[in-house]
């Protein structure tokens, strides 16, 4: 239906200097993201971190154990440098806007509408990105058992035409409609290096990855404290 991307959100000016994922790893930058126990928007934060990470190995002639080690340094590196992890997205904005941190972590649809209104950040996106599918789907017994298929069909419909994908536009997520994503092109940064969960092997191989027991992310957290 819509797609977002993990963005960092700095303080106006960019006064650390902030470009690259490896720039939040830098000694005196305080970073912010929710933790990926009780929060799905973390869980993609720290994907992206850890994508970032894979691109830069492979572009180093990296594969294997030794690419997917350079990942997870990079996860643990920036790990090092987080200030907050609050319970949700939405409270970690909350927190960065009470002036705690250099550098939020977060979706791109969390940002570019606060900076419309006049928040004093600006937007950074890393050439490397990772792509937040948002899906709309309608559940076959439910609609079935409550006679409403032919209503949540043309919902569906709706949410996926011109209308209400140029709303979305509007409130920062990126819209899937051809027609739309032509139009609003320049409404958005393009970055070079984009991926998807797919990409990265699905969500039980990154689950496993990065936030089961040994995981990258649960390791991190654990060797930090």
């Amino acid at each position: 239906m819509t797609t977002s991307v993990v963005a960092l959100g700095v303080r106006k000016g960019n006064p650390k200097g902030i470009q690259r994922w490896e720039d939040l790893t830098k000694p005196g930058v305080e970073v912010l993201y929710p933790s990926p126990k009780t929060s799905g928007g973390a869980m993609w934060d720290v994907i992206a971190i850890y994508g970032a990470g894979l691109h830069d190995g492979k572009q180093k002639g990296l594969a294997g154990s030794a690419l997917d080690q350079h990942a997870a340094d990079l996860v643990k590196r920036v790990q090092r440098n987080v200030k907050v992890m609050d319970k949700s997205g939405r409270e970690s904005v909350t927190t960065f806007e009470r002036g705690v941190g250099d550098v939020i972590v977060t979706y791109e649809n969390e940002l570019l509408p606060r900076i419309k209104q006049g928040r004093p950040y600006d937007l950074i996106l890393p050439s490397e990105m990772v792509v937040v599918e948002n899906p709309i789907a309608v559940i076959d017994r439910n609609a079935d058992r409550h006679h409403v298929r032919d209503l949540a069909d043309a919902f569906v419909s709706f949410l996926n035409g011109e209308e209400a994908q140029q709303a979305f536009v509007e409130f920062g997520f990126r819209p899937t409609n051809e027609k739309v994503v032509k139009t609003s092109t320049a409404a958005f940064i393009h970055p070079p290096h984009a991926f998807t969960i797919a990409d990265l092997g699905g969500w039980d191989h990154v689950f496993a990855v990065l936030f089961s027991p040994q995981g990258a992310w649960s390791r991190a957290v654990e060797e930090i404290r």
